[in-house]
């Protein structure tokens, strides 16, 4: 594997786990013996907590993390032991303590003791962040509860996750919202959104997006030929080729001076200034705290992030000081 490659497959699965005051972050070794990469977990000073002995990671929440182990997902706790063994094909993040898991390219759910709660037979399926979730049985989508009654069929190909009470649907390349009866609340109008976030969401009208309220307002005028959700009251949009970014009442506070930028988290964004194919961070103000000198960045998450340069990956903390790092040769048995 490429070493670029290597260090965009980190960034797929960077993970985190705050759980009682800890947090841990994943991270990639060599194993000489066997001239493969694993991935294991550090703790914020960048000592190692977990030995990196699995083949894959994703998220960790409610005390449990999903990690495949010659080939197949089973979940882990803490401490790196093996709380329900690996069986699945895929396997996601706990909600609500359910899970979603994928057998045989069907989903089903289970609880944190590894036992069938619905058994796999949709082909697509949402997460338990609210009382029902979305499903897919190859001919409808259904809502679902979390015994796995079908309360409703809705005639939406997509619907995504609930927030706040209503999910984006979407039929014929057409968006609205509904709520948890099945009703649209606000009607397929929208060529695209990307569901409500802040309590603001996305809508683009003939070609140009503003952002709505949960009545339908427009609080933000359509005006953006591309822009993103809200996150920490900013919004990037695009104008000319560049990123800039504006608050909730739709003023620019950051003017359009990127080839690329990233929603915020934790008070930074990943940006890539005019002229340059690096990435670096700014504030909320817009002035670079973390220089433009890395390949790749990926989003702070509990004050560290990772990030790579030609050298090596690195975790970062929001003074740009480098808390654990890994030369190239370290984690690329193939240069």
């Amino acid at each position: 594997m490429q070493f670029r490659s290597l260090i965009l497959s980190v960034a797929t699965f960077v993970i985190i786990l705050s759980c009682s005051g800890k947090t841990l972050y994943p991270v990639y070794e060599l194993d000489e013996a066997a001239g493969e990469v694993r991935m294991g977990y550090i703790n914020g000073s960048g000592e190692k907590e977990i030995p990196a002995l699995f083949e894959q990671t994703r998220p960790y929440s409610e005390g449990l993390a999903p990690v495949r182990s010659e080939g197949l997902y089973g979940y882990i706790d803490l401490k790196g032991r093996w709380v329900v063994e690996p069986a699945f094909d895929l396997a996601f993040p706990f909600a609500g303590g359910i899970a979603m898991v994928v057998v045989d390219e069907r989903c089903g759910y289970i609880d944190k003791k590894g036992r069938w709660i619905i058994e796999p037979r949709f082909v697509q399926g949402g997460s338990f962040t609210s009382s029902l979730v979305p499903v897919y049985d190859g001919d409808s989508t259904w809502l679902m509860n979390k015994k796995g009654e079908l309360i409703r069929e809705i005639p939406y190909r997509y619907c995504g996750d609930f927030v706040d009470g209503l999910a984006l649907v979407e039929q014929d390349r057409s968006y609205g919202f509904i709520n948890k009866k099945g009703a649209e609340v606000l009607p397929l109008t929208y060529e695209l959104s990307y569901g409500f976030s802040e309590g603001l969401a996305l809508a683009v009208e003939e070609g140009l997006g503003g952002y709505i309220d949960k009545k339908g307002q427009w609080v933000i005028e359509p005006r953006f030929a591309k822009s993103g959700s809200f996150a920490e009251g900013r919004a990037f949009f695009v104008e000319e080729g560049l990123t800039g970014y504006l608050d909730r009442e739709g003023n620019i506070v950051v003017d359009p001076s990127y080839t690329f930028g990233a929603s915020f988290s934790e008070g930074l964004a990943r940006v890539t200034p005019k002229g340059s194919s690096h990435v670096g961070y700014i504030n909320k103000d817009g002035e670079m705290v973390i220089q433009a000198d890395y390949l790749f960045g990926e989003d702070f998450r509990d004050g560290l992030a990772l990030v790579a340069d030609e050298t090596g990956l690195y975790y970062i903390d929001k003074s740009g000081q480098v808390v654990w790092q890994r030369d190239r040769k370290e984690i690329n048995p193939h240069g």
